[in-house]
């Protein structure tokens, strides 16, 4: 469940982030305005009801898409148009090439998630790539939840062959962008300057355990 300050913090991070202004965390949730907590309350219940969203990155989404507006509220944030802009918004982040630092911060995050994934799941990492659940490869549910970056997998060994292997059919319903991007997200990958050495770097260490 998405703690109700952390929500709070996230959203004003975002629009003061945004705006280049100075951002501290507020340490006390009681203390705000009825009508903000309101506002909260109500997006936690979304969030929870929407647990693939990443809280930062939904706020964050229509600064990035709508760099002329200075602000974004509450009721903005409850309306299919936030889902989409959030969908538009990790499409183009992807566009911008794995070098991108917010990119490159997924990788990292990538790895951290995978990590806790396989030891939760009693994984070693050689055997991520053919973990099912309900006959879905797990790595595409990752996918299409945004906790993996394909950027990150691009560089593990017997990916692509893997992606290839599913469904054609199921994975352009679960994952069409990346499914339809798939060669160009590859070229990128292959050539950047980067994003290459450092996942390397990263399945160099350990990841098992």
């Amino acid at each position: 469940m998405k703690q109700l300050l952390d929500i709070y913090n996230s959203f004003i991070r975002a629009y003061r982030q945004s705006n280049n202004a100075p951002y501290r965390a507020r340490k006390n949730y009681d203390s705000l305005p009825q009508d903000i907590k309101n506002k909260v309350e109500r997006i936690q219940i979304f969030f929870n009801s929407n647990p693939h969203l990443i809280v930062d990155e939904f706020f964050q989404a229509p600064y990035f898409l709508y760099n002329d507006t200075k602000y974004f509220a509450f009721d903005y944030y409850l309306s299919r148009k936030a889902v989409r802009d959030y969908t538009d918004y990790q499409k183009q982040l992807l566009m911008l090439g794995p070098d991108d630092p917010r990119n490159l911060i997924k990788i990292k995050n990538s790895a951290v998630f995978v990590k806790k994934f396989i030891k939760e799941e009693g994984l070693k990492f050689s055997e991520y790539l053919n973990h099912h659940k309900e006959k879905i490869p797990s790595f595409i549910t990752h996918l299409k939840n945004r906790n993996m970056s394909i950027y990150f997998l691009l560089g593990v060994d017997g990916f692509e062959p893997c992606f290839y292997a599913f469904d054609s059919n199921l994975a352009k319903f679960i994952v069409p962008d990346i499914y339809e991007n798939f060669e160009l997200y590859n070229k990128k990958f292959l050539t950047s300057k980067h994003a290459r050495l450092f996942v390397k770097n990263i399945l160099s260490q350990k990841i098992d355990g």
